[in-house]
């Protein structure tokens, strides 16, 4: 699991992706940890996005795991990802996935 805490907006969120692809390198399944990011915006949605679309054509899985009924829970329903991304409120459901 990654823990993914602050904000994420333009000013950051392509750093945020390198360092992600860094750390992820190597994993075949993976849980960004979302629950302590305070703020998310286009940009950092984006991000995720192009994180789980690469990650997809080698056969590797993402999964986000979001505070339920928080910021970016919201932020991700409004933006309809969670269709596209595999997005979790519990652990439980992470696990038994």
């Amino acid at each position: 699991m990654v823990l993914v805490e602050g904000e994420i907006d333009a000013s950051n969120a392509a750093a945020v992706g390198r360092a992600l692809e860094v750390l992820a390198d190597g994993m075949v399944r993976v849980t960004l940890d979302l629950r302590r990011l305070s703020f998310l915006d286009c940009a950092g949605a984006r991000e995720f996005e192009r994180f789980d679309r690469a990650r997809r054509v080698q056969g590797r899985r993402t999964r986000l795991l979001v505070a339920p009924g928080g910021e970016v829970a919201r932020f991700f329903s409004i933006a309809g990802l969670v269709t596209r991304l595999d997005v979790r409120t519990t652990l439980p459901a992470i696990e038994a996935a």
